[in-house]
């Protein structure tokens, strides 16, 4: 071996060396920063230390161990109502968690209980509140609720995640709604104001979207998914031309009537209930 490979071979020893060296001293954890992202409202119960002890995040770790999946898991399973955005590295030394608030959306009853499971846009679980009709109206008021479709069982519905699809199509369905509304341009607050309520019937595919007007009821929208085996995202293109619809109504049209798909222009149309 020559000479020349020797001393190469020695310099990049010495240069791993020195890079471990300075992995374990300089790319360790010192700093660890919570980031509420704005227009948020978040519980004040809940401070960054305690956010911060939820990581399990170690001190004097190296960055690179970090795993983002774990510090995700730790605080949306210790925090429903909280969901991570991202978990970055800001070298040499820097963790930055960034976090938004889970905003409730749906609200769907157990079968046979007083208790109502509420999710948010994606259907996971933020919550369970048990319900009378004293209070209904008090604790429901901000969320859509679901009828003709209600859960059985609570063995695999855990906070912090999404409900089982187990459960039924009407899950994914429901999901498809929101959705289609929020790619229309609305914000989930917004969202929560267009919409009271959300109507299954057994045996019959179709979704009834009950909307707000004012303090009051609106007009509803007819949604036909009987072509859902052709079209699986069916619902989430309907509700887009409906909103697409609303808009462009006069004000009476909003507090009355019903929008229905016409199959003939691929739009809704609006009727009043004869």
């Amino acid at each position: 071996m020559s000479k020349k490979r020797l001393i190469a071979m020695f310099i990049s020893l010495c240069i791993i060396i020195l890079l471990c060296v300075l992995c374990g001293a300089v790319f360790v954890v010192r700093d660890v920063e919570i980031v509420k992202l704005e227009g948020l409202e978040f519980n004040t119960q809940i401070s960054d230390k305690d956010l911060i002890a939820t990581t399990q995040i170690s001190y004097g770790k190296s960055i690179f161990a970090i795993s983002e999946s774990k510090v995700v898991t730790n605080i949306e399973n210790t925090y429903p109502t909280i969901k991570v955005r991202g978990v970055e590295r800001i070298f040499p030394n820097k963790i930055v968690i960034k976090l938004i608030e889970r905003v409730p959306m749906i609200a769907i009853k157990f079968k046979g209980q007083k208790d109502y499971l509420i999710l948010d846009n994606n259907m996971c679980a933020i919550k369970k509140v048990s319900v009378t009709e004293a209070d209904f109206n008090e604790k429901l008021k901000n969320v859509c609720i679901v009828k003709g479709f209600e859960l059985e069982g609570t063995n695999d519905i855990y906070l912090g995640k999404q409900l089982p699809r187990v459960y039924g199509d009407e899950v994914v369905l429901i999901e498809h709604i929101i959705a289609g509304l929020v790619k229309q341009g609305m914000e989930l607050k917004q969202i929560n104001e267009f919409i009271s309520s959300i109507g299954f019937e057994q045996g019959v595919k179709k979704i009834f979207v009950y909307t707000k007007y004012g303090t009051g009821e609106g007009v509803s929208i007819d949604i036909d998914y009987s072509g859902i085996e052709k079209d699986e995202n069916i619902v989430y293109k309907r509700i887009q031309l409906a909103r697409k619809k609303y808009v462009t109504l006069e004000t009476e049209e909003k507090i009355a009537g019903v929008l229905i798909y016409d199959s003939t222009t691929n739009s809704y149309i609006h009727k009043m209930h004869e």
